[in-house]
């Protein structure tokens, strides 16, 4: 059974989000845009068997927008690492999606002592930009405006992201929108989110430091993915000493609702192999 999150972040902000099952502790982190129902598939394979953390990034989901548009990478790695505090966890197997993939290389990177393994999914720094701006410009759109139902934005899903189911497209309309006094429907994720991580964003050659990994590494890839090609998925790999590579079939960047059984079987076998290594 899921109950809810509810924790404090690095600068005061609520982070919402969802908790499952008892055991060794995951923190499974969506990508921009997204939220914590995204892991339904992961959650729903674990079960009991392991604590599954899955907190919605500020500005995402049901978490606080934050006033002054604090939406790098240093800032989700500090709530990150405030809610693991928050929560008494020692150590983690850390899977994230896109951004969250980034956020937990960060993760891994700040404190190799609590990060007992990292499953990276559909990222890797040398990116397609062209996939990346379409991303972001799907995004931007979406914000631009409300939605007078719940089945409008489940159209506009179906039509721009052609390997969702119905039922899918229907899950992440409920999920995603926030129902307004008007009547109308918006996106929860606040519009600033997009503008922190576009094309002006600040880098800071994260792929330099890839090679300081010292945990249990998977990358894995969608299949159809127009953002990680091949090579990007093999140049990340080979840049992370020890980790090793998969491919998702039949989805894309978004494979976690393109194939989320798919995902998540992958994920459980690395979590369940990464927890085998370690001492009784």
């Amino acid at each position: 059974m899921s109950e809810r999150l509810s924790a404090i972040g690095a600068a005061g902000n609520r982070l919402a989000g969802e908790l499952s099952g008892a055991g060794p502790a995951c923190l499974a982190v969506h990508g921009l845009g997204d939220g914590s129902y995204v892991w339904r598939d992961l959650a729903g394979l674990v079960g009991d068997r392991r604590r599954l953390i899955r907190p919605d990034l500020r500005g995402h989901g049901d978490s606080d927008w934050v006033a002054d548009a604090a939406y790098g990478v240093a800032d989700h790695r500090a709530d990150l690492l405030t809610l693991l505090e928050d929560l008494e966890v020692g150590s983690v197997v850390v899977i994230g999606h896109s951004l969250g993939a980034r956020l937990a290389i960060e993760l891994a990177l700040a404190r190799p002592d609590r990060v007992r393994g990292l499953c990276l999914l559909d990222y890797a720094p040398r990116a397609n930009p062209a996939a990346l701006e379409r991303l972001h410009g799907d995004l931007a759109a979406g914000f631009a405006g409300a939605y007078p139902t719940i089945a409008t934005y489940e159209a506009a899903l179906l039509a721009r992201r052609p390997m969702l189911t119905a039922e899918t497209a229907r899950w992440i309309a409920e999920n995603a929108l926030r129902l307004l006094p008007t009547g109308d429907y918006r996106l929860k994720t606040d519009p600033r989110v997009v503008a922190s991580r576009g094309p002006g964003a600040p880098s800071d050659a994260i792929e330099t430091r890839l090679a300081a990994i010292r945990c249990p590494t998977l990358v894995v890839r969608g299949a159809r993915s127009a953002m990680v090609s091949p090579l990007a998925m093999e140049a990340t790999t080979a840049a992370i000493p020890g980790a090793r590579s998969a491919v998702t079939p039949r989805a894309g960047h978004a494979l976690l609702t393109e194939n989320g059984a798919a995902v998540a079987a992958l994920c459980e076998d690395f979590i369940a192999e990464t927890l085998s290594r370690l001492p009784a």
